[in-house]
């Protein structure tokens, strides 16, 4: 038995977690500055907190997306709201790091991997809805 890999979906997932990593916030006083990648958000705020479920979100979308594309409509959710949470607390200003643009592009090829699946065992078309479904999924024919 062969098995079909997503790996649209999987480089996806992959810069998703090069995403939450990267800065997300910058929070700065005075002369003091503080870069914050995600976990360090989902660190420092408490669950009433308007980061906190975008971060959650974001975090579990991109754990999902190395299992299947569905990750990428929690991500897909999560970087808006945290974009807009953000702009809220900084006056209509959206976020200077990097790491909330790469989630969207990461949490869009999720998507995209869903309903255009590229990689082995995908050559075959139409394609089944559990290797749509699946980022590894039996039965591929390379």
């Amino acid at each position: 038995m062969l098995l079909s890999v997503n790996l649209l979906c999987l480089v996806g997932a992959i810069i998703g977690v090069i995403a939450i990593f990267s800065t997300w916030i910058t929070v700065g006083f005075m002369f003091w500055t503080n870069d914050m990648n995600l976990i360090d958000v989902f660190n420092q705020v408490d669950s009433s907190s308007d980061f906190w479920l975008p971060a959650v979100l974001c975090l579990i979308g991109v754990v999902v997306a190395f299992i299947s594309p569905l990750g990428g409509i929690m991500q897909i959710i999560g970087v808006p709201l945290f974009i807009s949470a953000f702009a809220s607390h900084a006056d209509g200003d959206l976020p200077s790091g990097i790491g909330s643009y790469l989630a969207l592009v990461g949490a869009v090829l999720v998507l995209v991997s869903l309903l255009y699946p590229v990689g082995i065992g995908y050559s075959q078309r139409p394609v089944g809805i559990m290797s749509r479904l699946l980022t590894f999924s039996p039965g591929g024919k390379s």
